[in-house]
Order: C-alpha cells, then sequence, then structure tokens
C-alpha cells in the first residue's frame, strides 16, 4: 500500500468511525478538505525575527514584505498559483477548495486580518506556507480583534512544521510567545523547530554563545518537553558582514530547506496522526458523556420510583378512605384525594428536577474521577497513562463548554457498538494501516 492510499484508507475509517460520534458529540472535526491539504509549513516569532525574509528566499522573491519596524497584523497563506493574486479573509475562509473554512469560528476580527496570495514558485507546488504577525509584549496582545494564541494552535494543528524564529539581537521570549509556547503549542512539539536568524550579526564567537545560551535557558522554562527542539542557527545569503564565517550558517539553512522539502512524503502519516488525535479525543468525549448519562439515568430511575411510590400511597389511601365514609362524604374524599396528589405529584417532580440540576452541576465539577472510573482499564495498562491523562486535559476545556451550553440532554446518544466501533478504529485500524505503509 502507497502512502497515498494510506491517506484515503484513513480517511475511510474516520468517516465511518469517528465522524458520526463527533456529530452526535458536536464536536468540530478537522474536514475532509484539510485533510487532503498539501502540507503546510507555519512560521511564528517576535517583531523583526526574520520571518517574512525566510520565506521569501525560500520563494526566490520578495512576496513579502520586510522590516525592522511591525510590517504586518495578519496571517498570510501561501499557495501555488499561475498568477500572483489575493484573496481577503472571506473569499480565503469560504472557499470550498481550500482548508480554511474553520477559520470562520474566530469571527470578523481574525477575517479583516488574514489574506491568501497566489505565487508562482516551485516551493509551493509542494508545500503551502503560513506567515503570522509578530508576536508581542504582555498585555498588548489585548489590542487584537481575535484570540491570536487559539487562532495559532488552529493553524498550527493543520500544519505539519512550526518554525519558532528568534532575533539573536532578543533571544528572550515576549508575553504573547511565552503564552503560546505553554498554552497552546502543547503536544506538538515533534514538528516544532526552533530558528535563531541572523547570524551575520555576531561579532564573534562570544556574542553568538551569549545569544545562543540565552535562547535555550528561556525555551527550557517555557517548554513541556523534556528536550528542546531541534535549533536551527540560520543566516539569509547576501553582501559580506563583518562577524562570524557564514558557511556553518548556510548549511543550517539548506538542511532547513531539505526538512521543509521532506514534508510531502510525511504528509500522510501527519495526516493520520491527526486522524488518530480526533478520534481519541472522541472517544473520551464520548465515553464520558455515556457515563454521566449513565449515572443520571440511574438517578432518574430512582426519582420515578420514589414518585411511584408516593402515588401507590396515595392510591392505597383513597381506596381505604372511600370504603370508610359515608356515600354522601365520598364527593368530598375524592377532592381531597385529588388535590393531596397532584400536590405530592407536583412537589416530586419540582423536587426531582432540582436534584437533576444538582446531580448534573456535581457531576460536572467531577469530571476527572468520571474520567479515571470510565478508562480505567486503559490507565492501567504500562505506558498509557502520561499519554491519556495528558489528551484528556487537552480535551477537557471544550468538552464542559460544550456541556455547559447544550447540556446532556442535547448531545445525541452514543450506543456501545459505536463506541466499540470507535474503539477499534483508534486502537487497531488506524495504527496497523500506517504501519503496513512503506517507509517515506
Amino acid at each position: 500500500m502507497n502512502r497515498e492510499k494510506m491517506l484515503e484508507g484513513a480517511i475511510g475509517i474516520w468517516r465511518k468511525a469517528v465522524l458520526p460520534v463527533a456529530q452526535k458529540q458536536r464536536i468540530e472535526l478537522t474536514s475532509e478538505t484539510e485533510l487532503r491539504a498539501p502540507p503546510m509549513v507555519l512560521f511564528i516569532g517576535n517583531h523583526s525575527s526574520g520571518k517574512s525574509s525566510l520565506i521569501n528566499h525560500l520563494l526566490g522573491h520578495n512576496a513579502q514584505r520586510t522590516g525592522v519596524a511591525p510590517t504586518d497584523d495578519g496571517f498570510t497563506f501561501l499557495f501555488y498559483g499561475e498568477q500572483n493574486e489575493q484573496l481577503d479573509g472571506e473569499a480565503l475562509s469560504s472557499n470550498p477548495e481550500m482548508p480554511f473554512s474553520g477559520l470562520r469560528r474566530f469571527g470578523a476580527g481574525l477575517l479583516r486580518h488574514i489574506r491568501g496570495v497566489s505565487v508562482k514558485a516551485p516551493i509551493l507546488k509542494r508545500v503551502w506556507l503560513i506567515d503570522s504577525p509578530g508576536m508581542i509584549d504582555a498585555g498588548a496582545e489585548a489590542q487584537r480583534p481575535y484570540e491570536f494564541g487559539k487562532v495559532v494552535r488552529h493553524i498550527a494543528e493543520q500544519a505539519d512544521l512550526i518554525l519558532l524564529l528568534f532575533d539573536p539581537e532578543k533571544p528572550g521570549t515576549t508575553g504573547e510567545t511565552l503564552q503560546v509556547l505553554s498554552q497552546h503549542l502543547g503536544g506538538m512539539e515533534d514538528r516544532l523547530r526552533i530558528v535563531m536568524n541572523k547570524m551575520d550579526l555576531f561579532a564573534d564567537i562570544r556574542d553568538f554563545a551569549r545569544a545562543y545560551g540565552a535562547l535555550c535557558w528561556n525555551l527550557s522554562r517555557t517548554l513541556r518537553a523534556q528536550d528542546l527542539p531541534h535549533i536551527y542557527t540560520t543566516m539569509i545569503p547576501g553582501p559580506d558582514r563583518a562577524g562570524l564565517s557564514p558557511e556553518s550558517f548556510t548549511t543550517a539553512l539548506d538542511e532547513l530547506r531539505e526538512d521543509i522539502n521532506a514534508l510531502p512524503q510525511r504528509r500522510a502519516d501527519n495526516r493520520v496522526t491527526r486522524m488518530l488525535h480526533d478520534g481519541r479525543e472522541v472517544y473520551m468525549r464520548a465515553g464520558v458523556t455515556e457515563a454521566l448519562r449513565g449515572k443520571l439515568h440511574a438517578l432518574l430511575t430512582r426519582i420515578a420510583g420514589a414518585t411511584a411510590g408516593v402515588g401507590v400511597l396515595c392510591g392505597v389511601g383513597w381506596m381505604t378512605t372511600l370504603n370508610i365514609v359515608q356515600p354522601d362524604a365520598r364527593f368530598g374524599a375524592h377532592l381531597l384525594w385529588s388535590v393531596t396528589l397532584l400536590l405530592l405529584l407536583t412537589g416530586a417532580g419540582l423536587f426531582g428536577r432540582k436534584l437533576y440540576r444538582d446531580a448534573q452541576r456535581h457531576y460536572q465539577s467531577d469530571l476527572d474521577r468520571i474520567f479515571e472510573e470510565t478508562f480505567q482499564e486503559l490507565l492501567m495498562q504500562p505506558g498509557r497513562r502520561a499519554d491519556l491523562i495528558h489528551a484528556w486535559s487537552n480535551a477537557r476545556p471544550e468538552f464542559e463548554r460544550i456541556f455547559s451550553v447544550f447540556g446532556l440532554r442535547k448531545l445525541g446518544r452514543v450506543r456501545p457498538a459505536e463506541l466499540q466501533l470507535l474503539k477499534e478504529a483508534i486502537e487497531v485500524d488506524l495504527p496497523e494501516m500506517r504501519r503496513d505503509a512503506p517507509e517515506p
């Protein structure tokens, strides 16, 4: 099986086992257009870190504006086209042939700050490039008309490679960089690379060592991974400058280019990895939802049983009263017991509804325990617990939001057979399909 067939087969499994459950759980998944899209590289970094200059170098001509001062406050999506054309955010996100419809969820504030640009550059036939606005200091992010970190997370989930660029003169992390690294790029360390650009600015090896050490120190305090991502130390070829010899830095730039050129071969693996990630999240959320539903159903059964018991007692009392009162007093007995039964059943219903709402709030605040109970068997398997806990910590915030907005009754019931099919897809079918594919 070649890798393209592997991808198509994986999409078939995803469509059959993952998508139906996700729709019932109101989970928005990666679309098929996104799964079939070319590989993408996301460039992020502080202002003046050289993102646009590096993109222009890879393209072979100046498609992006460059400069020391901020030159752009939005995202630019670069893809191949025979003519140089531009699409605004509305046109880009609504084009059914483009994998960017998910950007619409962030509102008009973002759509006004994205654009698509078609460029006749050979590299874009294989890989699409995404430029981003320079990250800024703490507090200033409130000036953006969209949630920058969440947008970066959304785009990074589609990207096959994330390049985080630093200016050697400012190797520290701004407030926004710190936020993105610590809160929004978790679990993506395998595709994150660090680029320390503009190496030609260093006067000697001591300047380079100080800046490199400062960068490593800052990253070690920010990233949750045990090991730092690969750090490319690069410089864009240009006029000779005084300072360090450029040979090793241009070699690093060639290595970076090779890493980008190899993405099409890794594309299918990355997409299947994305489907596995989506499938595990859907499985966890559906499992917790059905566990919650089971607990609340048991509570409703007890409430219904208690209400039925009250009704039976009232019926016994009613019949007993009718047998001992005189015939001319039976109308009054009927009236008395009818009112009594109505009041008792109304009270039981109101109390039951309050008890149900209180139980739902209680269980919502106790999701971690319910997760542990539901997936106890998987959590006990060797080497699985840490990964499952990490996946649940990523899935829980959105689960809580959906649960609080729609409530349990608005989430479709997932049958045990559907959960079993989903489990087989993420535990057996998708991993086996990837193992059977040839190495890239």
